[in-house]
């Protein structure tokens, strides 16, 4: 397997293996976006991971101290599925309820450590 050379490739491989994805977006820990596609435009999506990532965090500690690594929500607009990435950076990935579950995560997993790599050295 050839790595993807840009984020956009890894958004591709993702479309790919998730045929109902909606958007997804890699954001900076402060919730800026680093990219994004689909629906997903401007700063929104990117501030949108980033405050669910730390909303997490905040209130899992209530019962012990945590920190989310990665986390599926079921919503009426469909399934979202929110990784963190090196560095802090964040995947948000947006894909319609008919989307197999299980691919999806699959695909997110594999999307995650091909854009490790990239971020490792980004902050």
């Amino acid at each position: 397997m050839i790595p993807p050379l840009t984020i956009h490739d890894v958004f591709e491989g993702l479309a790919a293996h998730c045929t109902h994805l909606k958007g997804a977006a890699v954001a900076t820990p402060d919730g800026l976006v680093l990219a994004s596609t689909g629906a997903f435009d401007g700063d929104a999506p990117a501030a949108c991971a980033a405050g669910l990532a730390t909303s997490v965090d905040n209130h899992l500690s209530f019962l012990t101290p945590s920190r989310c690594d990665d986390g599926l929500v079921w919503a009426d607009s469909g399934v979202w599925y929110v990784a963190r990435l090196p560095n802090d950076h964040l995947l948000l990935v947006w894909s319609g309820s008919e989307e197999q579950v299980g691919l999806l995560r699959l695909a997110v997993q594999r999307a995650v450590q091909q854009l490790a790599p990239m971020l490792s050295t980004t902050r």
